[in-house]
C-alpha cells in the first residue's frame, strides 16, 4: 500500500436530524471527510479513531464525529491497515 495522504474537511452539522431525546446531539457533532485513495490501492475501509481509541469503520470518506476530540484515520485493505494519517481536532 502506498503512503495514505488523507486532506480533511471539516463541515457544521447543521444538515443533521436533531434527535427528539436529545436535542443537542447533531449540535455537538461534526462532519469529517477526506479525498478516498486511489481505485488501484482497493481500500475497502476507513477506520476513525478518536483519542487514540479505535471508534469506527467506514466504507465512505466521511464520517459525523462528536466535538471534543484528537481524530485521526487510516485506510485498510487487503494487505492490512495502512499509516495513520495527520490528527485533526474536532
Amino acid at each position: 500500500m502506498n503512503k495514505l495522504l488523507i486532506v480533511f474537511t471539516l463541515f457544521a452539522a447543521a444538515g443533521c436530524a436533531q434527535s427528539e431525546a436529545r436535542p443537542d446531539k447533531a449540535a455537538n457533532l461534526r462532519m469529517l471527510a477526506w479525498d478516498r485513495n486511489p481505485a488501484v490501492e482497493q481500500v475497502t475501509e476507513y477506520r476513525i479513531y478518536g483519542n487514540g481509541r479505535f471508534v469506527a469503520s467506514v466504507q465512505s470518506n466521511s464520517v459525523q464525529l462528536p466535538r471534543g476530540k484528537t481524530y485521526f484515520v487510516t485506510a485498510v485493505n487487503m494487505r492490512g491497515e495502512g499509516p495513520q494519517s495527520s490528527a485533526i481536532k474536532l
